[in-house]
């Protein structure tokens, strides 16, 4: 008797649709149940893996309209069965592939995930192997050889003395000792932690060769490969010749002015806007310092590098903010970004580069032709950048480069600096007061000194603040590696030539015995210090003649944005906050504070409604 259509409707969406062959087993043999009477003697249903069985020949066929279901004995389940009708044959999806996709795929994960351990280990050891011979680090009969970090899969030391380097240089210094190497990707780095290891190889640092790449492969070569501060040599001097001018100290100075003014414009507006607030407390806000204060930095450059922005050109570049941070990211996490095959495997760093690059190819063409328009002074540095790219006397890449580091590298780098010095006021409320007086003094005597001039300063009690949170919260855990070009003993240790050495930034800083009680916030100790010794027990702006460029900017931005957020504001800790003061934002490469802090507007009588004290 022919198979009825209802049984057979059954059988095919079940086949289709069943998530392993046991559970098809279970219904077939309902099925066959119910519609047993319905098929002849020759039909036959068997079933393995301890499912009841009908006992018939290993394979039976049924013509017409008959069932056929093949049977291959198994330990549990069915394997295959395919329905025949007169339409033709109908091939169901196979259950015992679904069957082995169930089962055996999680257990490939499950391989994977134990296996890989095992795989970055041995491939750990290898290259270990392989650089240790590559790279020897001799040294003199009878001194010990220069402890060296193990190479770990795949960017060594890498990315953990970006992501994790303050822990990580606490627990190197305990494990290796005062020197030591570490591995960025498959280069060497030498890590110094003293001011005698740093002034000993700094001394002839005007030689020096910046790292090919900063050490961190193909990506930042092209982010940042070829901008003035990582170029070497002749092309140094002739990149920095188009910018040295404009971020000099007396250009820097003619800039203060604005800055002050942003600084009041940024806090009426942005800081407001971006904060938490109710007319229930009496206009106290509540702010996260790196994320409110976060783009006056960035705009007080901008405006330096573009001239006054449209607002056009701010909602550009800040657009642009994002989508370079996400990039710089995967700058840093290395991986298949750090090789030049890179652009093969269009990996999401490769996606990002394309991008970025695009977008901000073409603002800063059309930000020069605005400039050129706008004939405003001081001259916008986009214009002599882009006319010496035209000249041919620099490169498109070092000029687009140069501006990227000059806004977008340097925002976090800024940042970092502002909203920590921000934070420590909070947490130290008699620095903060004192800092308000001095400040609320400098207004109120214009008459013999402009405030322009009181920031440009750097024997206040304001430039002391500045310069001890950098101090305590240094910008990066390791400077950025460099060479020499010959053969240096350090600490008797050998350094060979054009081999990269990076400072631990926190040993010198802080764990130094040069600072007095070096872990405690104390602005008021440089007012006894010697600057010469300042100098070579601290690290900020590099040591030698190659310091940051826009250090001079850099200072008057950071004491015009502090002076008018504790004059207008009594600043500290938030409830939610004060548990841990010191928690990083996820994934910040400069180590970006999370923390919250409470604006409470200072009382009304100390101030007029220009900001300005009143003499009354």
């Amino acid at each position: 008797m022919p198979i009825s259509g209802e049984v057979r409707g059954r059988v095919a969406v079940l086949a289709m649709h069943s998530g392993g062959a046991y559970s098809f087993g279970l219904h077939i043999q309902s099925l066959w149940a119910s519609s047993r009477h319905s098929w002849n003697s020759e039909t036959s249903l068997i079933a393995g893996g301890g499912l009841a069985a009908e006992k018939s020949a290993s394979e039976q066929c049924c013509s017409g309209d008959r069932l056929l279901l093949r049977y291959r004995q198994a330990p549990i389940h069915c394997t295959n069965y395919s329905v025949i009708d007169k339409q033709g044959l109908i091939l169901l999806n196979s259950l015992s592939m679904a069957y082995a996709l169930t089962v055996l795929l999680p257990c490939l994960v499950l391989a994977l995930v134990v296996a890989r351990p095992v795989l970055y280990w041995v491939l750990s050891v290898v290259v270990d192997a392989f650089l240790r011979w590559k790279y020897p680090l001799l040294h003199p009969p009878g001194v010990k050889p220069l402890p060296r970090a193990r190479y770990s899969w795949p960017n060594g030391q890498g990315t953990e003395k970006f992501f994790n380097g303050r822990s990580a240089a606490k627990q190197w210094r305990q494990q290796w000792g005062p020197m030591y190497q570490i591995w960025s990707g498959w280069s060497p780095e030498i890590v110094l932690t003293t001011p005698t290891h740093a002034v000993q190889f700094f001394r002839n640092s005007h030689r020096h060769t910046k790292a090919v790449n900063n050490d961190s492969g193909w990506l930042f070569g092209e982010v940042l490969g070829v901008c003035v501060g990582l170029l070497s040599g002749s092309d140094w001097k002739r990149v920095r010749q188009q910018v040295e001018e404009g971020f000099s100290r007396p250009a820097a100075a003619r800039y203060t002015a604005d800055l002050v003014t942003l600084a009041r414009e940024y806090l009426q507006s942005t800081m407001l806007t971006s904060s938490e607030q109710s007319l229930k407390t009496r206009g106290i806000i509540h702010v996260e310092p790196a994320k409110a204060l976060q783009f006056y930095p960035f705009l007080a450059v901008a405006q330096i590098l573009f001239g006054r922005l449209s607002p056009m050109q701010r909602t550009q570049l800040t657009t642009l903010a994002p989508l370079r941070e996400e990039l710089f990211k995967e700058v840093i996490r290395g991986g298949i970004n750090r090789l030049s095959i890179a652009p093969w495997f269009r990996s999401r760093g490769v996606r990002l580069l394309n991008e970025f690059q695009a977008q901000w190819g073409q603002f800063v063409e059309d930000a020069y032709h605005t400039a050129v328009k706008r004939n405003q002074s001081p001259i916008p540095l986009v214009i002599g950048l882009w006319e010496a790219y035209q000249a041919g006397t620099i490169s498109k890449r070092e000029c687009l480069q140069t501006l990227d580091e000059s806004l977008y590298a340097n925002l976090d780098v800024t940042t970092h600096a502002l909203s920590w010095n921000v934070l420590l006021l909070a947490e130290n409320i008699e620095a903060q007061t004192e800092l308000r007086q001095e400040v609320l003094s400098a207004l109120k005597n214009e008459a013999s000194e402009s405030y322009e001039r009181y920031i440009d300063r750097e024997d206040t009690f304001l430039a002391a603040c500045v310069l001890e949170s950098a101090r305590l919260r240094p910008i990066l855990p390791f400077s950025n590696p460099e060479s020499a070009p010959e053969d240096q003993y350090v600490d008797g240790y050998l350094i060979p030539r054009n081999t990269n050495v990076i400072v631990d930034a926190q040993a010198i800083n802080i764990h130094n015995p040069f600072w007095v009680n070096g872990t405690q916030y104390d602005p008021r100790r440089f007012f006894t210090l010697n600057k010469s010794d300042v100098r070579h027990n601290m690290w900020r702006f590099g040591f030698g003649p190659r310091q940051c460029l826009g250090k001079h900017i850099g200072e008057r931005m950071l004491k015009a944005i502090t002076a008018e957020i504790i004059r207008q504001y009594v600043v500290s800790i938030s409830a939610d906050s004060a548990s841990d003061k010191n928690v990083m934002q996820e994934d910040s490469w400069v180590g970006l504070p999370a923390t919250r802090i409470q604006c409470e507007p200072v009382a009304a009588d100390e101030k007029g409604e220009d900001g300005r004290v009143d003499d009354d």
